[in-house]
């Protein structure tokens, strides 16, 4: 047997899975869904798959392929301790989030300390996340809460029948003994901590010895200086770049000392997906909204590129990340299961967003267009 032919348009490829994605924005689960006996991979390419894979298995790794970037996957480190892939993750493929993915996937292999910063929802822990699944890397996240006692994260006092003494914490005993594998060998721990910018000074102070390129290093609780392990790597996201918000709307973020941001070794801005990727992701997600209205994406799709072009602009007063396009969805999903496809109106389950707009200009703005690229008859709900 030769190459396989797509059922859609008779292109032939020993692998159909690019084809796919790319020419008919449908994902290989789908459409293995619609055609279970088609095959996306000859077997030709899988047996010489199955052979590299063994070769490879015995060495105990793996290489993966993202974006042209080739990493190596430690099959000797368990997915337990690793995080765990985002569901229906999709790697950026257009636009400035591909370059993002590019540029943070080298950081990360590279193990650079690293500072993620972006609007709320365009993907910054989901990419470190997806890295450490993929990549098999041990690792642990670390969440930033205002005024928190970051302190514990390091060490605390505790005591037993002999007196109190100090106790290590989990962060302590991540960045000096890094993960041990089964045969005693030793692998340095990805470490994520998020809304790295609500901290205060005295919190980010802690990590001042530990975010030096040169020697990094943690400070004990008599002043004992200990090195981090080796290939430790430390990353931050936050919604802002540092300077604190000047936006007015991640109030909850505090200016960062710059002498702490220069010692992150790289720093990027997260840009939203592409229309384009974030539709397969949509697709991934909601198959039965998506069958049920497929002309609801393609609307959608400009709707989402225009506004988020007027928050860039500052037009709009408010976010319209991935998590709201998932809200909106979702709550089509609810109407369609309640009440069937008739008598539901995508359009009508914007409410559970429009209504959450913080000023009656922003909801304003959006209503009208909402009402620019609905159909008359799908927008009777949409000023209730």
């Amino acid at each position: 047997m030769g190459k396989l032919k797509c059922m859609y348009c008779g292109f032939e490829s020993h692998y159909l899975g690019l084809h796919l994605e790319r020419e008919h924005n449908v994902t290989v689960r789908r459409y293995l869904k619609e055609f279970p006996k088609a095959g996306t991979i000859s077997p030709q390419l899988a047996t010489l798959y199955e052979k590299k894979a063994t070769e490879v298995h015995r060495k105990g790794e793996h290489v993966q392929k993202i974006e042209g970037i080739y990493l190596t996957v430690d099959l000797s480190i368990p997915s337990k301790v690793c995080f765990p892939l985002p569901l229906q993750y999709h790697w950026a493929t257009q636009g400035d989030a591909e370059q993002d993915t590019k540029q943070i996937v080298v950081a990360l292999k590279k193990k650079r300390s690293t500072y993620i910063w972006g609007m709320p929802g365009c993907g910054k822990d989901a990419i470190v996340k997806a890295y450490s699944a993929i990549t098999h890397t041990p690792a642990r996240s670390f969440h930033v809460v205002k005024n928190l006692d970051v302190s514990s994260w390091f060490w605390s006092k505790s005591f037993n029948r002999e007196g109190t003494y100090w106790e290590e914490g989990s962060l302590y005993e991540i960045l000096t003994n890094g993960y041990e594998r089964e045969d005693g060998s030793r692998v340095g721990y990805l470490v994520l901590i998020t809304d790295f910018d609500r901290m205060n000074q005295s919190q980010t102070e802690l990590f001042r010895l530990i975010l030096d390129p040169d020697r990094p290093a943690v400070m004990g609780p008599k002043g004992i200086i200990t090195d981090v392990y080796p290939g430790t790597t430390i990353v931050a996201t936050g919604n802002t770049a540092g300077a604190g918000d000047f936006r007015g709307r991640s109030i909850s973020s505090s200016p960062i000392d710059a002498s702490i941001m220069d010692r992150f070794e790289r720093a990027f801005e997260m840009h939203y997906l592409s229309w384009e990727d974030e539709r397969i992701v949509l697709k991934e997600k909601f198959p039965r909204v998506y069958k049920a209205f497929p002309e609801f994406f393609e609307t959608l799709g400009k709707l989402t590129v225009k506004i988020r072009t007027m928050v860039q602009e500052e037009k709009y007063y408010a976010e319209f990340s991935h998590r709201t396009l998932c809200n909106w969805i979702t709550s089509i999903q609810d109407s369609l299961e309640e009440r069937g496809a008739e008598d539901t109106l995508p359009i009508e389950q914007a409410r559970c967003w429009l209504d959450k707009l913080p000023d009656v200009h922003s909801r304003l703005e959006v209503a009208r267009l909402l009402d620019a690229h609905f159909q008359s008859r799908d927008k009777r709900h949409l000023h209730a």
